[in-house]
């Protein structure tokens, strides 16, 4: 499983030479739990193609709210953004966050 990130350098994430998947995740919804689940599936995958950052937008709802506004994407929870080449190439919520997705974006 992985492990939540705390403090998150939005710089660095974008200059980062593979993809990162950063998953903004809550606790306390059940939609949010079954696109985890969704993706917890596919965590091999997902692994291999890409740095992935888990975010909990309760605890961490400033980190949360702060990449929003840095990366330029509405904040959603659920939420799925995925970084490469120093650009968003691919954002996801809710019922959209599904990792055939992602990975096609890979």
């Amino acid at each position: 499983m992985w492990k939540y990130s705390e403090e998150l350098d939005t710089q660095a994430l974008l200059q980062s030479e593979q993809p990162v998947l950063i998953v903004k995740h809550s606790n306390s919804c059940s939609i949010s739990s079954m696109a985890l689940n969704r993706l917890v599936a596919s965590q091999q995958n997902l692994d291999a193609a890409s740095e992935v950052v888990l975010v909990d937008v309760i605890k961490n709802r400033s980190t949360s709210l702060r990449l929003a506004d840095e990366l330029g994407v509405r904040h959603e929870s659920p939420q799925v953004i995925l970084l490469s080449k120093g650009e968003v190439v691919y954002t996801a919520s809710h019922f959209d966050i599904r990792p055939e997705k992602i990975l096609s974006q890979l």
